[in-house]
């Protein structure tokens, strides 16, 4: 594929990857608190059409992950910050900064720091979705826009 056919596909397209236990605020997650989070975050992101959603938690969330927010990708896995860790090889996957315009961040935590630097070092836009309580400081500082998101009614 030539430069302008990937400029092309890339163009206008997002990479969401949503980090549901950070926006909930809580480790433990049900159904419902997966789809608050979720109908609060496609109201408030600005999700198109085409953009890929990838949405993370660690393995004891699987299935409210799986039932709570359908259509998505689900990358899980075991472990302190294994949501985060799974999401972070999302980001470094080379490719996405060939198909796509923009990835949004939908988590505030410290561990996406350099993923995120890395990425807008390249000239990558990054926007960082998250609520102001969850947002860790050193992430003002990577170069990604900070969108803070309205609270929801659910979170724990």
């Amino acid at each position: 594929m030539n430069k302008k056919t990937v400029a092309g596909i890339a163009a206008g397209r997002k990479l969401h990857l949503v980090d549901v236990e950070n926006l909930c605020g809580s480790g433990l997650l049900t159904v419902e608190l997966v789809r608050a989070a979720r109908s609060m975050y496609l109201s408030q992101a600005f999700v198109g059409v085409d953009d890929l959603i990838v949405v993370g938690a660690g393995a004891l969330n699987k299935q409210a992950l799986a039932f709570g927010w359908p259509g998505a990708r689900m990358v899980v896995r075991s472990g302190p910050d294994g949501a985060d860790l799974a999401l972070c090889e999302e980001i470094e996957c080379s490719r996405y900064c060939e198909t796509y315009s923009e990835v949004v961040v939908g988590s505030g935590d410290h561990i996406f720091a350099e993923p995120i630097g890395v990425l807008t070092g390249n000239g990558l836009k990054v926007t960082v979705f998250v609520q102001a309580k969850s947002l860790a400081s050193v992430l003002r500082g990577v170069g990604a826009q900070v969108v803070l998101a309205e609270a929801f009614g659910l979170a724990a």
